[in-house]
């Protein structure tokens, strides 16, 4: 996919996540949760919430936007590669 593209999506995902997070803080100040719609509410929320944010975090990941967590596996991975002299037999 091209940067546009890639934008547009996280721009549509992160709007559907805020918008579920604004309906369930709308339950909770409103006094809707004690009652079935209130609880539908959340729970719808939090399903869309918990659907729109996966790809979210994998285009992010994706793209770079997130910061590694492995900064030192691929330093290690190229000291490892290369042969140790130990010393010994010479």
């Amino acid at each position: 996919m091209s940067q546009r593209e890639d934008l547009a999506l996280a721009a549509i995902c992160l709007a559907v996540v805020l918008l579920s997070v604004a309906g369930i803080v709308a339950a909770l100040l409103t006094g809707l949760l004690p009652g079935l719609d209130g609880l539908l509410l959340v729970f719808v929320c939090l399903m869309m919430g918990g659907l729109f944010s996966m790809p979210l975090l994998t285009l992010a990941k994706q793209n770079g936007w997130l910061p590694s967590l492995r900064k030192g596996k691929k330093a290690s991975s190229t000291a490892d590669s290369e042969p140790k002299d130990s010393g010994e037999g010479k």
